[in-house]
C-alpha cells in the first residue's frame, strides 16, 4: 500500500506498507514506512495504538501481553533523536463508552524530511517472537533486513520506480522483497 496526505500546507506525509504474508510456516509482519516531507525544523509524532490490556515497552519496542488473545510487538529501526513514550488512550466499543487503552508515541525533532520505519509482528500467546530488525543498505532504495526462525528477508521501498541493481536484481521497481530460507534457497516478489 502506498498512499499520501497533504493536510498541513507545505507539508506531506507519505505511507508505506509491505505485508509479508505467512508461508510456509513463517511469521508474518509488516513493514510501514512513515516519510514526511517539506521544509524546516519539525516535531513529528507516529502513534500506535492497542487493545486494552497489558502493554510491555522499553527502548524502540513495544508488545501487548494478553494471555490468550492476539499480541502485537512494534520495534521501530532506530534513528538518531527517536524517542518512544507510552501516551495515555481510549477507545469506544459501544456508543459514549470509553475505556482506556495502552498506546505509544515514536518522536522525532529534526530538518525535514523525517522517516520512520516500523515492523509490526502480530503472535498469539504470551512468548515474544524472536526477530531482528536492521538497516540495510541499498542504493536508491530504503531497505530493511528481517530475520526470523527460518527466514531472512531483506525488504526494500523506493519514493518512485527506480533501477534497482542488487541482490540479483537488474530492472526498474517500486518495492521488493527477498527472501533466503534456512537451505539458503531465495525467493522473490518485486513490485514494478
Amino acid at each position: 500500500m502506498d498512499g499520501s496526505h497533504t493536510g498541513y500546507e507545505g507539508i506531506t506525509h507519505r505511507r508505506q506498507v509491505l505485508f509479508a504474508r505467512p508461508v510456509g510456516g513463517i511469521m508474518p509482519y509488516v513493514v510501514v514506512i512513515d516519510r514526511v516531507t517539506g521544509e524546516g525544523v519539525h516535531e513529528v509524532d507516529q502513534y500506535f495504538h492497542f487493545l486494552p490490556g497489558p502493554m510491555e515497552h522499553g527502548g524502540v519496542e513495544a508488545h501487548t501481553a494478553l494471555l490468550d488473545g492476539p499480541n502485537l510487538l512494534v520495534r521501530a529501526l532506530p534513528t538518531d533523536g527517536l524517542v518512544m513514550a507510552s501516551v495515555a488512550s481510549e477507545v469506544s466499543f459501544v456508543y459514549t463508552q470509553k475505556e482506556p487503552r495502552p498506546a505509544i508515541r515514536f518522536r522525532q525533532k529534526n530538518t525535514l524530511p523525517i522517516t520512520f520505519v516500523t515492523l509490526l509482528v502480530p503472535y498469539v500467546g504470551t512468548e515474544l517472537p524472536e526477530v531482528s530488525f536492521n538497516a540495510y543498505p541499498l542504493d536508491n532504495a530504503l531497505g530493511v533486513r528481517v530475520v526470523g526462525d527460518g527466514f531472512s528477508d531483506v525488504v526494500f521501498v523506493t519514493e518512485h520506480p527506480v533501477d534497482i541493481a542488487a541482490l540479483g536484481i537488474d530492472r526498474v521497481v517500486r518495492a521488493g522483497l527477498i527472501r533466503e530460507n534456512g537451505s539458503g534457497e531465495s525467493e522473490r516478489s518485486l513490485i514494478e
